[in-house]
């Protein structure tokens, strides 16, 4: 009696034992893996702003206009400053040539402008320019060969050509129409116009009157 009671209670152990382990599995199962978290729309990666495109840049460009306002024939030189000056007009004419040394420079009304003429000699070649003293534009230019080059300017041991035309004013006063810087007779000299009708020369080295003509 007392074997079969101790058969009963083993028997009764293993039962238990596995009813405890099956509940076990069956807790594992229903579990699961704990679910992520899902970002929901309108989040602060959903909703960023591209700052950095914008409209589309405007490839139009408008066209330069040029509302520079221009000197009219009946200007006095004397004292005048155009917006091309005489170094602009002999950097313009010695790109575009390659020659460096001017031989004679002028400032004249021409085709209803007034114009810069820069001519520049070099190893027997001449060119002749004039360039618009308000723009810099070249608007005519020659080019020829010589055997017989002229002599360029010094245009460092001459005086500047708005003393060149005060000397000339004192003598004969007027308006000053023209004026002119060149070699004559090995001289360096400018000539001057007044009023269209006085010549005055003025050595260019010395600042002296050399000659006026009526």
């Amino acid at each position: 009696m007392k074997t079969r009671t101790l058969g009963l209670a083993a028997a009764l152990a293993l039962t238990l034992a596995a009813c405890a382990e099956g509940d076990d599995d069956v807790a594992s199962v229903t579990a699961g893996p704990t679910p992520t978290e899902i970002s929901s729309p309108g989040s602060a990666a959903g909703n960023e702003t591209d700052g950095g495109t914008g409209d589309a840049a405007d490839d139009t460009t408008d066209d330069e206009s040029d509302d520079r306002a221009r000197p009219d024939e009946g200007i006095d030189l004397n004292g005048y400053e155009f917006e091309v000056s005489l170094d602009d007009a002999l950097e313009i004419a010695r790109s575009e040539s390659g020659a460096e040394d001017p031989y004679k420079v002028a400032m004249e009304w021409s085709d209803g402008a007034w114009q810069w003429e820069i001519d520049l000699t070099a190893d027997g070649q001449e060119w002749e320019f004039e360039i618009d003293a308000t723009t810099g534009e070249i608007r005519d230019f020659e080019s020829d060969s010589e055997s017989d080059a002229e002599t360029p300017l010094d245009l460092d041991s001459v005086i500047g050509h708005h003393e060149a035309m005060e000397t000339a004013v004192v003598e004969r006063p007027g308006r000053v129409t023209d004026w002119e810087l060149k070699r004559d007779d090995g001289r360096q000299v400018y000539e001057v116009e007044i009023d269209d009708e006085t010549e005055v020369k003025i050595d260019a080295d010395t600042g002296e009157i050399m000659e006026v003509d009526d």
